[in-house]
């Protein structure tokens, strides 16, 4: 409960610092900056339900004084454990930092049974708009079929890129960076 205390605010508010009961300082990365269209995506948006859980489960009730410390003292051990499980998935960033420092994306990505798939798409946004046509043909070979890149063909940039999101959009194609 004490290191709770410490990290939930953190993890809860991007800025309020002012709720903290002691000097712990686990901040989750802000992805914002790395994905301009991360709100849309299914990850993002079933970790903001999780923190809205999580705060409405630590909030205090109207009128009461007590410190986080106290009220996560009130909750039951699972619960605790899931508090715990959040701030830590919070807390991991293997977009930022040193690769060998650090535990590698890839073996934490395993131990999870994490499958990219299962919460990323190709879209214009997310990848197609931002890769050359070469590899907009490369991919769409890769996850459909050379019949379904051969029709894209002589097409225009913006007109491929839209060609592709089609093609793939019930595929669970993922560049190879993502891939376990």
């Amino acid at each position: 409960a004490a290191m709770l205390a410490a990290i939930l605010p953190g993890v809860l508010s991007d800025r309020d610092r002012s709720q903290k009961d002691s000097t712990i300082n686990i901040r989750p990365p802000y992805l914002k900056g790395s994905a301009q269209d991360i709100e849309a995506n299914m990850a993002w948006q079933s970790v903001q339900e999780q923190i809205s859980k999580a705060a409405q489960l630590v909030k205090a009730k109207e009128g009461e004084e007590s410190s986080m410390f106290s009220r996560l003292l009130e909750l039951p051990e699972a619960m605790l454990v899931e508090l715990v499980a959040l701030c830590v998935a919070l807390s991991i960033d293997v977009l930022h930092g040193n690769e060998q420092t650090g535990v590698r994306s890839a073996e934490l990505a395993k131990a999870v049974n994490l499958d990219m798939a299962d919460w990323w798409k190709a879209t214009p946004d997310s990848y197609l708009s931002h890769v050359s046509s070469k590899r907009l043909l490369a991919v769409v070979t890769e996850a459909v079929s050379a019949e379904a890149a051969n029709s894209m063909l002589g097409m225009k940039k913006a007109q491929m890129v839209e060609a592709a999101a089609l093609k793939l959009s019930d595929t669970r194609w993922i560049p190879e960076m993502m891939r376990t």
